[in-house]
């Protein structure tokens, strides 16, 4: 069996390689020759999986070791029977301590005590829970929305978005991009609900770029309904405005949820995913401790903010950073 896997899957070779016949294609150069005679793709948000790169050749199971899917064309999937899996909630610690690093930047900077704010959570997924957990930590007051889980009954208590403007001093994104008319994400974060924002409050986002109107989000700045806001995804990644970038109180380039343990985990239940695909006893396997080289938030939103005056194009700045973005090892045991 062939198995293809991009170089940005960590330990690909080692965690894979009894399943078969490992190739590693870095991901900017993967193409359709690659696959042409590969059983299997393994892969992270950096590549376009669709029709063009997959028409054509021998795959029969894609497997994405993170847990966004809107890289995956999977109405091609589906329709080609070929199976899917992808690693939901392996990087919900990762991103939670992420946010709660932004929040004692914040809390530190304006002299802000967090256990008296009010902080809204938008989207109760793996990310949200995780969140939630480290906030009660800290003694937060926590406003959790998510319509949909409260729609089936699963959240007993739900603040409606525009409650949550009204209240909330810190705003947290933690939805899925669903572009579908029942539930859309879309830019639900728009010029109507910044209007509503009684509190100044912070924004931040880790969820997607287009969940947020950016440029509603700049106009609330400019006009102070909002104090801040804390970017870790961009509308039109990598090449993203330089004026989200500038305005932003902290940017930086999508990795937040690039811990060691959130990639080692991803790849890990991409394995596990393939060997019941095919019928295979997985085999326990340990994540190897990769030497620390860790970079601090302050540290990456200068050299994104460094990317602004710059004539390079930005896609190529962006990429750059996430690519040497260091090896950060956790905080918190994960409990989601």
């Amino acid at each position: 069996m062939k198995i293809v896997c991009t170089q940005s899957v960590l330990e690909a070779e080692a965690i894979f390689s009894h399943l078969g016949n490992i190739d590693i294609i870095e991901d900017k150069a993967l193409n359709t020759g690659h696959l042409l005679n590969a059983d299997v793709l393994i892969t992270r948000s950096q590549t376009q999986v669709n029709t063009a790169l997959l028409k054509g050749t021998a795959v029969h199971f894609v497997g994405t070791a993170t847990s966004g899917t809107d890289h995956i064309e999977l109405d091609y999937l589906q329709k080609n029977n070929i199976q899917f899996a992808d690693a939901k909630g392996s990087n919900a610690n990762a991103v939670a301590e992420h946010v709660l690093a932004c929040l004692q930047y914040w809390s530190a900077k304006y002299k802000k005590k967090l256990n008296e704010q009010a902080i809204g959570i938008i989207g109760y997924g793996c990310v949200g829970k995780q969140l939630h957990h480290l906030l009660q930590q800290e003694d937060c007051q926590v406003l959790i929305s998510d319509l949909p889980l409260y729609d089936e009954g699963i959240l007993p208590q739900h603040y409606s978005l525009e409650d949550i403007c009204k209240q909330a001093d810190v705003i947290s994104l933690h939805v899925p991009l669903n572009l579908q008319k029942q539930y859309s994400t879309y830019q639900i974060f728009n010029r109507d609900l910044f209007y509503q924002c009684k509190k100044q409050p912070l924004i931040i986002n880790t969820a997607r770029g287009d969940v947020v109107d950016y440029q509603a989000m700049l106009l609330a700045l400019a006009e102070q309904q909002i104090q801040n806001f804390m970017l870790d995804v961009w509308p039109n990644e990598p090449d993203v405005d330089k004026q989200y970038i500038k305005s932003a109180m902290l940017a930086t380039p999508h990795i937040a949820g690039h811990s060691v343990e959130a990639k080692w985990q991803g790849t890990y239940q991409i394995y596990l995913a393939l060997c019941k695909y095919l019928q295979i006893t997985p085999i326990k396997q340990k994540m190897t401790v990769i030497g620390k080289k860790d970079f601090s938030i302050i540290e990456i939103d200068n050299a994104m903010k460094a990317l602004t005056k710059t004539a390079q194009n930005i896609s190529v700045g962006f990429n750059q950073l996430r690519q040497l973005y260091g090896n950060r090892y956790e905080q918190h045991p994960a409990t989601i």
